[in-house]
């Protein structure tokens, strides 16, 4: 059953249409002219048949239908005042004289054309308005569950649940800066043209080293989004993410862990406008041989390094950025929260302590 409203818009626009391609109801055009006629008749009679409706209190009463309906009144008025007057004045080819005859004089064609336009229309909004009342539905079905989903992702009980019970890998930590030595270990593998790996180096990275207390082996893997160095990627999403990476493993390769966290920042910062020159500029920035870093991050040294982690990223099943792993377990995505963070690391002080509880019984008288 077509609602009320929609009939309401097809009407106009229709209107709208056929005033806009064809002009108004020319008598010297009939039959065509009493299309217009009628359509704009059987509206006014709609009009007055809603109105009386509502006048009755049958129908609620609605301001904006009242309005609605008075504009129509006026369309209708306006239309069958002016029905004999679509005429233009033009002089006389033999006197010179003026006189009034019709522009021109509609064709079944126009008027095919026209009215097969506007049902095309017509159609496309009833479409458009199928599927958007389709969303507002599935959304309005969703939206008890919205407040469950926020209960849970500040509970820390059940952050903590989803999160053990995630398969530990093995996850090798391998370059000097980044060996463990006992502590919690962070691997966040990256795309440096990847805005919301931006956001976690800048802000999510903070709260979770400010949950640990700086107590944290923090490690960055390459993962680009782009098929010049991770096989896995069809298209290149971020062009030049492959180079970016290059770029900050050149700078560990002429400066050490300080240059690679320097350019591992400046990357993030200049993520919309990476290319050669920037990688350039950005080395003598932090004080490195800008030169020398566009040759290295052509070397097999610096493009083994990135080759090397896509290869892990691919055996971990990693297949977007920014993915997180603590202690060789993934963070699953409802983890991602506040409440995680300082959860997680209570829990593994705790883990901590009981397990050297544990060696100091052992080992004791």
């Amino acid at each position: 059953m077509l609602p009320v409203a929609f009939l309401g818009l097809a009407y106009f626009v229709f209107l709208g249409i056929w005033f806009g391609l064809l002009g108004g109801p020319r008598p010297q055009s009939r039959p065509w002219h009493r299309v217009p006629l009628a359509v704009v008749g059987v509206g006014a009679l709609g009009s007055v048949f809603f109105l009386g409706l509502m006048a009755t209190r049958q129908a609620p009463w609605c301001l904006l239908c009242v309005l609605v309906h008075a504009l129509n009144g006026v369309l209708a008025t306006l239309v069958f005042l002016l029905r004999g007057r679509f005429v233009v004045t033009l002089p006389s080819a033999a006197t010179g004289a003026l006189h009034g005859r019709p522009a021109f004089t509609l064709t079944g064609r126009q008027v095919a054309r026209t009215i097969a336009f506007s049902l095309l229309v017509i159609a496309a909004l009833w479409l458009y308005r199928r599927e958007h009342l389709g969303f507002r539905r599935q959304y309005a079905e969703l939206l008890p569950y919205r407040a469950l989903v926020r209960s849970l992702q500040t509970d820390p009980g059940f952050l903590l649940r989803e999160f053990w019970a995630q398969p530990q890998e093995t996850i090798p930590m391998d370059r000097a800066e980044t060996v463990a030595d006992g502590r919690p270990q962070l691997v966040v593998f990256t795309d440096y043209q990847c805005d919301t790996c931006a956001c976690h180096a800048r802000r999510v990275q903070k709260q979770i080293e400010d949950a640990f207390g700086g107590q944290l082996a923090l490690a960055v893997r390459h993962h680009p989004l782009c098929a010049a160095c991770n096989p896995q990627v069809s298209t290149d999403m971020h062009p030049q993410a492959c180079a970016a990476a290059y770029a900050a493993e050149a700078a560990r390769l002429q400066g050490g862990a300080a240059a690679f966290g320097r350019m591992h920042e400046l990357l993030f910062a200049h993520r919309k406008q990476l290319s050669d020159d920037v990688y350039r500029a950005l080395a003598v920035r932090i004080g490195l041989d800008g030169e020398r870093l566009l040759r290295d991050m052509q070397g097999e040294t610096v493009q083994a390094v990135v080759r090397a982690d896509v290869e892990l990223a691919r055996t971990l099943g990693v297949t977007r950025t920014p993915t997180i792993f603590l202690d060789g377990r993934r963070v699953p995505d409802i983890c991602h929260t506040p409440a995680f963070w300082p959860a997680i690391a209570q829990a593994m002080r705790d883990e901590r302590v009981a397990a050297l509880g544990s060696n100091t019984s052992a080992t004791g008288p």
